[in-house]
């Protein structure tokens, strides 16, 4: 039986979600940059960190995630090109001869069994997942959730004032 290590993942969505209908399931395809993020200052012995040095994203990795059946309808129902998120799974390799080469090919691919939001600069709404929902050949089936009940949901708050209050 294969082993494979589990690897959580925080990044950026490189691009739009792309939904697949397969024979029995549902594919849904979706690219991650994660990089890290370390003051300009930690790039360079000679400079003094202080509250005015810059961020920088250093070390980043772009990689291809794919995940399947009821997460993949999720997954293109609920993300857009540039949403922080959160993807647990494991990386492998997958293979192909290259048609018009005859070459081997390879990349790693990260197989996604949790896909989530990163919460630290957005509020969020939810519903859970209807039934029937499976069934569907193509994102432009699947059901509109009800707007009228949620709140605003893409709202960057990471640059207002922390004047929420808690308990109030």
């Amino acid at each position: 039986m294969p082993m494979h290590i589990m690897t959580t993942l925080v990044g950026h969505l490189t691009e739009t979600p792309t939904l697949i209908k397969t024979k029995n399931s549902h594919l849904c395809k979706l690219r991650l940059a994660s990089s890290r993020r370390v003051r300009r200052s930690h790039m360079h012995e000679n400079v003094i960190a202080n509250s005015d040095t810059e961020w920088v994203d250093t070390d980043t990795l772009f990689i291809d995630v794919e995940c399947w059946g009821q997460l993949a309808l999720n997954a293109k129902q609920s993300l857009i090109k540039g949403r922080p998120v959160l993807v647990h799974g494991y990386i492998f390799t997958q293979s192909w001869i290259d048609k018009e080469t005859q070459q081997s090919r390879s990349k790693a691919v990260m197989r996604a069994h949790y896909i989530g939001l990163e919460l630290s600069r957005y509020v969020v709404g939810s519903r859970k997942s209807l039934a029937g929902e499976t069934t569907y050949s193509s994102y432009d089936e699947l059901p509109v959730p009800h707007s009228s009940e949620l709140p605003e949901i893409d709202i960057d708050y990471s640059s207002q004032e922390d004047n929420v209050r808690i308990g109030v």
